[in-house]
């Protein structure tokens, strides 16, 4: 995973970015906690049944801030590029509030991860809740 920044909008401090995260290979210390805030989310992805059973996929971008004692700001979690179903858009805000809290982070973070939802996740997950 890797991560890139992107400028902070209106009212956004000079030292705050937004950082997103994609794929690639950064070793610094931001890059491995946000990427283990990705991994987090996607263990606990939350794939709408109704949207599993049509099979349907889609991708979600969500933006959250994590605060210093590694929770989301309230207020600040949100759709910023919908899937195109209110359902998957859903269960992607959901997905995040049920991961946190996350390891504290080295300073308060703007993140914007994309929540993907396809029939494999689908699968992988009903593979491991059978396992013994």
């Amino acid at each position: 995973m890797s991560l890139s920044a992107v400028s902070g909008g209106p009212g956004v401090g000079a030292d705050q970015r937004q950082l997103t995260i994609g794929y690639g290979g950064h070793g610094n210390i931001l890059g491995q906690y946000l990427a283990k805030v990705a991994r987090k989310i996607r263990a606990n992805i939350i794939y709408p049944e109704e949207m599993r059973k049509r099979g349907l996929e889609g991708v979600s971008r969500i933006a959250f801030i994590i605060t210093q004692s590694g929770e989301i700001r309230e207020g600040s979690l949100r759709i910023t590029k919908s899937s195109g179903y209110t359902a998957f858009d859903s269960g992607a805000l959901k997905s995040a509030r049920v991961s946190a809290p996350f390891e504290k982070p080295p300073k308060e973070l703007n993140v914007s991860i994309a929540v993907a939802f396809t029939v494999e996740t689908a699968r992988s997950r009903a593979t491991r809740a059978s396992l013994p």
